[in-house]
């Protein structure tokens, strides 16, 4: 059976994965060696230059050796809100964290009432009916002008 290729996401993991072993500051050698052996020198370069499609076991091994679980290091921080605020979050001071946390409770809990809120239907009509305003009497005729009664 031939594996699908799909090369623009292998391309997305290498570099994701050079990028955050670069942020740790690990060599190659370094990193390898958080994995007892469990992957080669040539296998992650491989993998971070693109020439071959991860399997789930390499993916697992590098993700534990840059300390981090596997979705971290398959998101796509550009695609991925929540892995923009959690890259976010991570880098700001211990004091600011607190602050940014309650403004993206405060978002979510916006956007979660939008989305449970029902809309209101649109009127199909323009003219509008007020039902709670009393009735006015109808209106006289306008009198002929010019000529008065006899």
């Amino acid at each position: 059976m031939s594996r699908v290729k799909a090369p623009e996401e292998d391309e997305r993991i290498g570099t994701r994965i050079r990028q955050l072993r670069l942020e740790q500051e690990l060599t190659m050698v370094q990193m390898l060696a958080k994995v007892n052996g469990r992957l080669s020198q040539a296998s992650l370069s491989v993998v971070e230059n693109a020439r071959s499609s991860p399997g789930i076991a390499t993916l697992f091994v590098v993700a534990e050796a840059l300390g981090l679980d596997l979705i971290d290091l398959v998101a796509d921080p550009e695609r991925d809100g929540l892995h923009r605020v959690i890259d976010r979050l991570r880098y700001l001071p211990p004091d600011d964290r607190a602050d940014f946390i309650k403004q993206v409770e405060h978002d979510l809990e916006s956007r979660i009432e939008e989305a449970t809120v029902p809309k209101k239907k649109r009127r199909t009509s323009r003219r509008r009916v007020r039902t709670d305003a009393p009735r006015r009497p109808a209106r006289r005729p306008a009198k002929a002008s010019g000529a008065k009664g006899a």
